[in-house]
């Protein structure tokens, strides 16, 4: 206790003094630096803070900008690669499919309801659990334009599930590289990838068209006892398929389309995974069988208008998102429970999500010193269909049989069809103090059909401490709705819902400092605090025999700094890094929550060795990682991943061949499977593997 006292009091000092103790040297900004932040596509602009192009060193958050060169120099094959660059930012597994859990200062879940993430600036949430979906099978990068990410909360202009941090993704346009490029790669676990992009124009109307095909086994790694293997002890049995590989094959297919005459756009998407293993198994039993799909369509049409009339934008929507999900598990393999499930304990779960939504926003700057942002919109988010099939009931005692497969569809599913409407409207304003002030202030309130409203506000105050020195603090508060699981499971007691729980909502602080040092060195810190409040948990009953309920249960608290730097060190040679140091706990018992990293450093070179050859060595620090209370296994081991992408687009006319090895030294290293350690051993992250990707483009 007296360890986090002095970490608190550190804190105290630090959040006021980021913002003190900077170099007085000009209190003008340059006219020059904003002209060029206005460009759309800058590595300086930033989109998703306001909802406007701006500075990002001017935003009022904390914000890192990706874009599609970016990503081309560190060789990222999907999106999780490259967020794992972002400060305050850690990429883990989670035990259902191995699905990504983007753990933002500190705040690690197995569903990562607590991060909002959006294409094009729609949300892509599931709301069966809140998360992306059970079966997401990741994200090919080549129709990325680029990635910004906001950490901290974002509820006051995006609404629900931005408690942590914002996450968006803008594809590719028309006017990004017009032409046609063609793409194919193959790799390590038998990893085969073709992509094709055809981007041009027809008259008034420009047009891109992207595809992408993939197929892997997945990596091979063993895990050497699981939830089946402490059953067979009890019964006396050999039917746990451990020590054996985990199930990470998949195909994939994406598809996307993006049209444009003149202020109207219109956009398209499909995505598919079939054929997902399910990793470690859904029960934490090894199931070498069980496979998992998923289909994802979006659509939208956007009408925007930058002058309806003097000073004034307008911007309308409406999109479509529809998610289907199919499973066909074994969740404990042939032979379990003592010979009771001869063919195993299957279960195949299925359902079908539509959301629908109609957005208006508006931007007046006829004001002096002020523009003010305002919009309104209507979702509908219908979780419409469930089908079930499985041979065995759950009870207190675990399963019991049925005698065969049964459609308990009508009778018995995991969750029946429920429908919620959400309304809301936000009000903003930036607004110029004085010649080196600005102050953004915003609110939201969403009104939701089966949980209630809930309002929440926003503040940053922007300093241009001097002409190569910006200064911010900011204040927001989120919050998360409750999933239909957490509302509306049944016929689960591992996990009931509860259609009385409340959102769970977040409060953070902020200061940042971006310290332009030269125009070959920029520097970065911020230091941030935040208090998580009704977090919504599954909690034993007080009958042990009748499971668990979801209840608002318990608070979180954090604090923390983030550092980063990039360096011009020669005109072919570019450094960058950042490190986060995190403290979070439950101030109910000063426990740490356990699986996220205290200590997380990124570091990469992007060096143009030769005329057409550059390479990109990265290096991947995580360190500190506490087991979750209760946990009794020995500390999560830290580790430290070594990456190389080599490119070259001069070997022929219009070609580029890029070369990516990742964990070049082959080094062990875990993400933690969540307590009690169902699976003894924690999730082991691939070995070295190796990707050849050869681009022509014309």
């Amino acid at each position: 206790m007296r360890h986090q006292a002095i970490r608190r009091q550190v804190f105290s000092i630090v959040l006021p003094t980021i913002l003190i103790v900077v170099p007085q040297i000009s209190l003008a900004q340059s006219g020059d630096d904003e002209d060029l932040a206005q460009v759309y596509g800058d590595k300086s602009v930033v989109l998703v803070a306001t909802g406007n192009a701006q500075p990002i060193a001017r935003a009022p958050s904390v914000a890192t900008v990706i874009t599609a060169a970016d990503i081309e120099a560190m060789g990222a094959r999907d999106i999780d690669e490259v967020l794992e660059q972002v400060p305050g930012l850690h990429v883990s597994r989670s035990f259902l499919d191995q699905n990504p859990i983007y753990t933002i200062r500190g705040i690690d879940t197995q569903f990562n309801p607590q991060v909002l993430i959006l294409i094009n600036g729609i949300p892509i949430t599931s709301v069966f659990s809140g998360d992306r979906g059970n079966v997401w099978g990741g994200m090919p990068v080549g129709n990325i334009a680029r990635i910004e990410v906001i950490r901290g909360p974002g509820s006051a202009l995006y609404g629900a599930d931005a408690l942590t941090g914002v996450i968006s993704i803008f594809t590719k346009t028309p006017t990004d590289t017009p032409g046609t490029k063609v793409s194919v790669g193959y790799g390590s676990f038998n990893t085969f990838d073709t992509s094709m992009r055809h981007a041009g124009t027809y008259g008034d109307i420009g047009f891109s068209l992207y595809m992408h095909t993939s197929h892997t086994s997945g990596q091979d790694s063993h895990i050497n006892s699981d939830a089946q293997t402490s059953l067979d002890q009890v019964f006396g049995t050999n039917a746990s398929h451990a020590p054996g590989p985990m199930s990470m094959g998949m195909h994939g297919v994406d598809t996307g389309l993006d049209m444009r005459y003149k202020s109207l756009t219109f956009r398209a998407s499909y995505k598919k995974r079939d054929d997902v293993g399910d990793g470690t198994g859904v029960a934490n039993a090894l199931d070498p069988d069980g496979r998992s799909s998923t289909e994802r369509y979006t659509a939208d049409i956007t009408w925007s208008e930058p002058q309806i009339a003097k000073d004034l934008s307008t911007t309308v929507q409406a999109n479509f998102y529809n998610l289907h999900e199919n499973s066909e598990l074994n969740l404990f393999p042939p032979g379990a429970f003592g010979g009771a499930f001869p063919d195993g304990v299957i279960g195949d779960p299925e359902k079908w999500e539509r959301h629908t939504g109609l957005s208006a926003s508006a931007s007046y700057v006829g004001l002096k010193d002020h523009r003010v942002g305002t919009g309104v919109g209507y979702i509908k988010e219908d979780l419409y269909r469930i089908h079930e099939e499985r041979n065995y009931v759950l009870g207190a005692l675990g399963p019991t049989p049925l005698g065969g497969l049964v459609d308990v569809s009508d009778t018995a599913p995991f969750l029946r069809p429920h429908s919620r409407i959400v309304r809301y409207g936000y009000l903003q304003d930036e607004w110029q103090l004085a010649r080196d002030w600005a102050l953004t202030a915003g609110v939201r309130h969403d009104d939701y059909s089966d949980v209630g409203g809930t309002t929440n506000p926003r503040a940053a105050l922007v300093w241009d401490a001097a002409y190569n020195v910006t200064a911010k603090i900011l204040y927001g508060r989120a919050f998360r709705p409750p999933s239909f699981t957490e509302l509306y499971n049944i016929n689960n007691p591992v996990a009931t819902g509860n259609a009385d729980v409340k959102p769970e909502t977040i409060e953070t602080t902020e200061s940042a400092v971006l310290w332009q040092v030269s125009d070959k060195l920029q520097l970065g810190v911020n230091a941030y605090r935040f208090k998580m409040r009704d977090i919504l948990r599954f909690v034993p009953n007080a009958d042990p025999t009748t499971g668990n309920t979801a209840e608002n249960a318990g608070s979180l608290r954090g604090d923390g700094m983030e550092v980063e730097a990039t360096w011009d060190a020669l005109s072919t040679l570019r450094l960058s890094g950042n490190l986060s140091l995190q403290h979070t706990y439950d101030p109910a018992t000063g426990l740490d929550p356990g699986d996220a990293p205290k200590r997380h450093a990124y570091m990469r070179a992007d060096w143009q060795f030769t005329q057409g050859w550059s390479l990109g060595p990265a290096i991947d620090w995580v360190s500190g990682r506490a087991r979750e209370p209760g946990d009794t296994r020995p500390k999560i081991p830290d580790y430290t991943l070594v990456d190389l992408a080599l490119r070259s687009n001069t070997l022929a006319d219009h070609w580029t061949i890029a070369l990516t090895i990742k964990n070049l030294f082959d080094t062990d290293a875990f993400e933690p499977s969540p307590a009690p350690g169902l699976i003894a051993d924690d999730f082991p992250l691939p070995g070295r593997t190796a990707f050849l990707q050869g681009s022509y483009a014309f």
